[in-house]
């Protein structure tokens, strides 16, 4: 017996979400509710955008779903056929339902509505499949976009964020910051300059770490030596009268004796400059403006990865800008987190890179004297032909960042692909 069962509402109620149900029955128990995953109007309106709509016509699309689904509360068209009950409308607050209906039916609905803003999405199109996945945090994506200073990199993340519905914008400048509350720039001076200075803050570190370490080498030796006088005087106690212990004598607890005095350890590094090499001194400033941008970056990367990995349990998506984001960082990140895309943000002419500059400065001005980016043009430069030759070397996307519009339509291909 097929015929559509109707819904006895008093006019048009009020939808105000939608539950998408995994199953195709829809539970007729009255103290049952389907379970699944909810979409308001502004979270279909971010699955639109996802998608590749543009903003008003996600919005337009999002209200007119909605419009469609109180008219079928309102007379309970398709929501059963035959004794297969496939939609549901339950109460929610006063003068509010909500609609619960399959996953394939969702699909339909959506890419139907979509139609009448000629966009063509089928509804088994990858491009809907992904956005729902990522709006019920099935999965997720961290979008890293590395890059030097005035690429334009904090601009494209928000933009980019905003398009994809991702509520967290993360930049490494702010773990960098939040870093410097645990210390003070003469103890860690690396960590208190800029990238693209960072070269003559790594000799001063360099010089303090080997102060340092020859503090405590010195510290150690002499806590040798007392520990040797020591065991020595416990030796000559434990002898028997007329025998002096012997050099050669095992000392620990099977002996009967205190522990043997060791050898000094080898301390840790002070900081990551010791795992670079020798010490910069003779360097081209070339060389020593990269040694420095590397060194900092590895001070803020384990910081940077634990909040990512930090995202990823909780299936958050994420974008990540900053200049700390250099090559082999990207790389350790996209071994250990599967959901990482990177994209490396550049500017290819020297002169628009140069005039972005000014708008970072405090009074507007290109003066190398009031404007310290124009003055350090130079490293910044060096450090983005650094990172554009490592990101070719290991096919990491390059985008040239001098169209911003253009910038975010190439990531959001990309992360739809």
């Amino acid at each position: 017996m097929n015929t559509i069962q109707r819904m006895d509402w008093h006019g048009a109620p009020r939808v105000a979400f939608v539950v998408v149900t995994k199953g195709l029955d829809y539970p007729t128990g009255e103290d049952r509710r389907p379970s699944g995953a909810r979409y308001t109007r502004d979270a279909i309106r971010g699955m639109l955008q996802f998608m590749g709509c543009k903003p008003r016509h996600a919005y337009k699309a999002a209200q007119f779903v909605f419009q469609k689904l109180e008219g079928l509360a309102a007379d309970g068209r398709k929501f059963s056929l035959g004794s297969r009950q496939l939609w549901g409308v339950g109460p929610h607050d006063e003068g509010s339902v909500y609609v619960a209906m399959p996953r394939s039916e969702f699909y339909e609905l959506v890419c139907s509505t979509l139609t009448e803003y000629n966009y063509k999405y089928v509804p088994s199109s990858d491009e809907i499949k992904a956005a729902c996945s990522l709006k019920e945090r099935r999965r997720h994506i961290i979008v890293l976009l590395c890059g030097t200073s005035g690429s334009g990199k904090s601009t494209l993340a928000s933009i980019l964020a905003s398009r994809l519905g991702i509520s967290t914008v993360l930049s490494t400048d702010s773990v960098r910051h939040m870093m410097r509350g645990f210390t003070s720039p003469e103890e860690t001076p690396l960590l208190f300059a800029s990238t693209y200075e960072a070269g003559e803050a790594l000799q001063k570190q360099q010089a303090l770490d080997e102060m340092r370490l020859h503090a405590l080498l010195q510290q150690q030796r002499q806590q040798h030596q007392e520990q040797s006088v020591v065991h020595h005087a416990v030796g000559e106690q434990q002898s028997p009268p007329g025998k002096v212990a012997s050099p050669a004598m095992p000392w620990g607890d099977d002996c009967g004796g205190a522990a043997a005095p060791t050898a000094p350890a080898a301390p840790a590094a002070m900081a990551p400059t010791a795992a670079l090499g020798p010490s910069p001194q003779g360097l081209s400033a070339h060389d020593l403006a990269i040694r420095g941008y590397k060194a900092q970056c590895e001070l803020v990367s384990e910081h940077l990865e634990q909040l990512i990995s930090g995202f990823e349990v909780r299936r958050q998506s994420l974008v990540v800008e900053g200049v700390h984001l250099h090559v082999g960082l990207v790389m350790r990140l996209l071994q250990r987190h599967p959901g990482v895309v990177p994209f490396l943000v550049y500017i290819k002419s020297e002169g628009k890179h140069v005039e972005r500059m000014a708008v970072r400065a405090k009074y507007m001005t290109l003066d190398p004297n009031k404007n310290k980016y124009v003055k350090n043009m130079r490293n910044i430069r060096w450090i983005q032909d650094y990172l554009f030759r490592k990101a070719e070397k290991h096919a990491i996307p390059c985008v040239e960042n001098t169209n911003i519009d253009r910038s975010v339509g190439l990531i959001h291909l990309t992360l739809l692909g």
